[in-house]
């Protein structure tokens, strides 16, 4: 998995952002695959608009994309949590 910065479907920013998956049960008709971004990620631009010719892969789940004129958003990981403990 990546672990810098992750493009994410709409679907996958609703589930990230609101714990809603309310978008994939109305447009998809099932369940978000869980997703597989690290805990503490937060979207921090969007939505864009997908100008490329070609699917963009997303990378909240196995197999997402995104497709061409379809909106995206940017999410990076949290900073790490701090281990208690350590002198």
């Amino acid at each position: 998995m990546a672990s810098g910065v992750f493009i994410l479907c709409a679907c996958c920013a609703l589930k990230l952002a609101n714990d809603d998956e309310s978008a994939c049960r109305d447009y998809h008709g099932h369940d978000h695959a869980p997703l597989q971004v690290p805990a503490g990620t937060a979207i921090t631009q969007g939505p864009h608009e997908w100008a490329g010719s070609l699917e963009l892969t997303c990378h909240g789940h196995e197999d997402g994309t995104i497709q061409p004129l379809g909106e995206y958003w940017v999410a990076q990981p949290g900073p790490a949590p701090a281990e208690e403990g350590v002198r």
